[in-house]
């Protein structure tokens, strides 16, 4: 749009973003396919290529190249800050243009749409990009529906194509922000899935559903009454994050979160409450719903966890047949999915803390902790 210099180093920065998150994909696909040399050699390719990035475009001040917000967003989701320092002072520099600068307006086009719509929902800005999306002019959505607009224009001020798809990446936002649908990109086809809405300060309720593979996601959250509504298709798991806490009481339908069947408490991230779900109706609250019954959680098989320091391994054991593992941080992330058919798992390559191992059996899954050291 007018008012957003995109010439220069802007052009050059924005494209080697482009391949560094090409080859971050690679490198994801390749270990997806078990072709770890190759994974590596991507992820090689990637490292090299930042550090370059860094080097030519990086401005002391807390900008790339010339600042715009597809130059901040592009750089943060490529991973090029060298450190947590400089990704922090990028981030602000983003917020505060695009609240000052650029008057809470979308400072970018058809390339920059969908990039800063995922650097607003990696970096959990709602209230910014809700704002952004409430502009009744010049550059915005609403100003293209006040001029008679029902499809995206190609353009922000209305040349040529008035049926284009130019925009539309802003849709990603409300599914994977407002209503928290996100895939995991470990588990293909929504296998496992995240539900962690983000809440926009004045928006009291949200509701969306997702079609996938395995049938229909849907969630609903209410503000006022800190609920979550969700459904689980047959077959998959989900994480879900829940406001609360730490320590305070959650329930689903009519039982503590923690004490129904095939759900599992797996730790606290920043203000939430996080759990594993299996497939069903879930209603999570901070008071049991007494016309919402759930299923106890049954007294199941075992599952023995031991860490090796030596080797950096975790061995287990269990007395139930087991499907399929899972691997989940403190956070309730996943960060890996090991193969059942072997009893150890290499830890390598992640941080130190505490993980959860989930073994998925006919009857439910089990979990235990470990802490790497």
């Amino acid at each position: 749009p007018n008012g957003v210099d995109v010439g220069g180093e802007s052009v050059i920065h924005a494209n080697n973003c482009f391949i560094s998150d090409c080859l971050a994909n690679m490198a994801t696909m390749a270990r997806l396919l078990g072709k770890d040399a190759d994974a590596e050699q991507f992820d090689t390719r990637r490292r090299d290529l930042n550090r370059a990035i860094h080097a030519k475009f990086y401005h002391t001040v807390g900008y790339y190249a010339n600042g715009t917000p597809l130059d901040q967003a592009y750089a943060l989701l490529a991973g090029v800050p060298e450190n947590e320092r400089q990704e922090n002072r990028v981030v602000r520099r983003l917020v505060n243009d695009s609240n000052n600068k650029y008057g809470k307006h979308i400072a970018a086009g058809l390339f920059g749409v969908p990039v800063f719509t995922e650097w607003a929902v990696r970096y959990r800005q709602a209230d910014l990009m809700a704002d952004i999306l409430r502009q009744p002019d010049y550059p915005g959505y609403l100003h293209m529906i006040a001029n008679g607009a029902t499809a995206t224009w190609e353009y922000w001020d209305g040349q040529r194509s008035h049926v284009h798809n130019c925009y539309n990446g802003i849709g990603t936002w409300f599914y994977q922000a407002v209503a928290g649908i996100r895939p995991d990109a470990d588990a293909g086809g929504y296998l496992h899935f995240f539900i962690d809405p983000q809440y926009p300060s004045d928006v009291s309720w949200a509701e969306a559903s997702k079609p996938t593979p395995y049938g229909m996601i849907s969630v609903k959250w209410q503000r006022e009454e800190n609920t979550i509504d969700a459904t689980v298709p047959v077959g998959t798991t989900a994480t879900v994050y829940v406001t609360a806490d730490e320590g305070q009481a959650v329930y689903d339908g009519n039982r503590a979160a923690g004490n129904v069947e095939g759900t599992l408490a797996l730790g606290y991230d920043d203000g939430r409450q996080v759990f594993l779900v299996g497939a069903g109706q879930h209603h999570f609250a901070l008071h049991p719903t007494s016309d919402i019954k759930m299923p106890k959680a049954k007294k199941k098989g075992r599952l023995k966890v031991t860490y090796d320091d030596g080797g950096d391994t975790i061995h287990w054991s269990s007395d139930e047949k087991v499907e399929r593992l899972s691997l989940y941080n403190a956070r309730g992330a996943a960060v890996g999915y090991p193969s059942a058919a072997a009893d150890a798992i290499s830890l390598d390559g992640l941080s130190k803390g505490i993980y959860i191992l989930t073994a998925h059996t006919p009857t439910g899954p089990l979990a235990a902790k470990v802490v790497r050291r």
